[in-house]
């Protein structure tokens, strides 16, 4: 499937681990996630097709690209696509995934528990308010979203003193952005 790189865990809630990965699509054409957690991917290099089957009863195709955001808010499989027949392929992706036990994912027909907080002051009722479908956003990475993910990589990689803080305030700083967008 892929390895991950530059891993960060223990931000605190609503976020389980955010990550950079690379997703290795095999020669066969297509890599299978089974996913299990609302999360948002950032494609940072690398060039793909992806498709999420049967939510709210269609299925879903778009090319992926450099710059590109992606909202995943169900519990659902989806699928990374070689651009290229019989030839494997990398994508190069920071995902940043959120706890299931605070922001639990929707159900493929787009279920999920009520809001109980106020999105304005607790940011598991927001991303659960904010992320309720597929997004795709085809050159999302702004310049500030670009910066932060900048910021978050230099964390990542120097685990200085409160780092764990740092990448945890630059996650909010990202749903955030997303969600305005």
């Amino acid at each position: 499937m892929g390895y991950a790189l530059h891993r960060v865990e223990g931000i605190g809630p609503p976020f389980l681990v955010v990550h950079e990965q690379v997703v290795l699509i095999p020669r066969s054409g297509c890599q299978r996630v089974d996913n299990r957690v609302r999360k948002l991917i950032f494609i940072l290099q690398g060039e793909c097709g992806h498709r999420l089957a049967d939510v709210g009863g269609k299925s879903v195709e778009v090319t992926l690209r450099a710059g590109d955001v992606m909202v995943l808010p169900h519990a659902h499989p989806h699928e990374y696509l070689s651009p290229v027949p019989y030839t494997s392929y990398r994508l190069h992706a920071l995902r940043l995934a959120f706890d299931p036990e605070l922001v639990p994912p929707l159900s493929p027909a787009g279920n999920g528990p009520p809001e109980s907080a106020d999105p304005e002051t607790d940011l598991a009722a927001f991303v659960c308010r904010h992320f309720r479908e597929f997004h795709h956003l085809p050159g999302g990475q702004d310049a500030a979203i670009r910066e932060l993910l900048s910021q978050m990589r230099a964390e990542a990689q120097e685990e200085r003193a409160g780092y764990r803080f740092r990448v945890g305030a630059i996650c909010t700083s990202l749903v955030t952005l997303i969600a305005r967008q």
